[in-house]
């Protein structure tokens, strides 16, 4: 039987230095992935420095040579020290990011949109950029998912465990294009991408406030009469929800807010929401038509999400 010549390949790798100073540093050592007849072979887990390391061949075969070599270091992961926050609403269509003030340490965050809640299996299609709703097409949610790319003294991180939820309505009013709604009365309408409001009387008012400080920026509704708002839809359209997303729950906690609409607060984000979802589709929706004195927290966005009128 001819002999085969052997080449074999130890990997040394650095252990941590010992607590006391005087301790030689050790090495980890490993045979080469792929070695040939790695089960006759005999090596020690580990050696202190400037120690002989003896290695054992038990196997027929004849070795022409034995190669140590000093593995590099491994990486550190990059890291997320800030997780990205999701936009409280967007509309469809928009240039609105979805999410914003994500922070990375050893790398560049990486984003990826999905329209169902599953965690992608790879990284492929990740990107760079901060994912905005421009080539959003529906209203619903979308999920934002995340990881850092690494740099050269790096390796990648994991994909977040969990997606940034992002609601998606189909028109939403907020401070980027309602800084001019001035409701009063009967006969001060506002329409603003096909959306109305309206007063039902006198002494009820809607006004957009931004006075430089976030906490205060929104519509201030005030009731003093009976009769309440009114949301119309768009031409050809009715409303499936509305959505207000109010600075806290100042006033909305315990006002009559009419027919199909609820108050929510949650506790661990703090964000107090005004839903309406009525029983079916309507083209009209009455808020606060219950109510005869009302003066409640601003409200910073209205999303609107609609169907073609039957």
């Amino acid at each position: 039987m001819n002999k085969k010549l052997l080449f074999l390949l130890v990997l040394l790798l650095t252990a941590t230095t010992g607590a006391w100073a005087q301790e030689p540093t050790k090495y980890k050592i490993t045979l080469a992935e792929g070695t040939e007849d790695a089960t006759n072979w005999t090596v020690p887990t580990e050696a202190a420095e400037g120690t002989t390391v003896t290695v054992t061949y038990t196997g027929t075969k004849k070795v022409k040579s034995v190669k140590a070599v000093k593995a590099a270091p491994a990486k550190v992961p990059a890291t997320v020290t800030t997780a990205p926050t999701g936009a409280a609403i967007v509309g469809v269509g928009k240039t609105t990011e979805l999410v914003s003030g994500g922070v990375a340490d050893g790398g560049t965050l990486m984003y990826a949109v999905t329209t169902t809640n599953t965690k992608p299996t790879s990284t492929d299609g990740f990107s760079d950029a901060v994912p905005t709703a421009q080539t959003i097409n529906a209203s619903g949610k979308v999920y934002v998912w995340y990881y850092v790319k690494a740099d050269a003294t790096h390796s990648d991180s994991e994909i977040a465990a969990t997606a940034i939820e992002v609601p998606v309505a189909d028109i939403v009013w907020d401070g980027t294009n309602i800084s001019g709604l001035d409701v009063y009365g009967t006969d001060k309408p506002y329409t603003k991408e096909g959306v109305k409001l309206s007063g039902n009387a006198e002494n009820i008012s809607a006004q957009w406030a931004d006075y430089g400080d976030p906490a205060t920026l929104g519509i201030s509704f005030t009731v003093l009469a009976s009769g309440g708002l009114t949301f119309t839809a768009p031409t050809g359209k009715a409303f499936t929800k509305i959505e207000m997303n109010a600075q806290s729950p100042d006033g909305w906690f315990e006002a009559n807010l009419g027919s199909g609409w609820a108050f929510n607060f949650d506790d661990s984000t703090e964000i107090s929401t005004v839903t309406w979802k009525g029983s079916a589709a309507a083209s009209t929706v009455g808020l606060l038509t219950g109510a005869e004195e009302f003066i409640g927290a601003p409200v910073k966005s209205i999303g609107f999400y609609l169907v073609n009128a039957e």
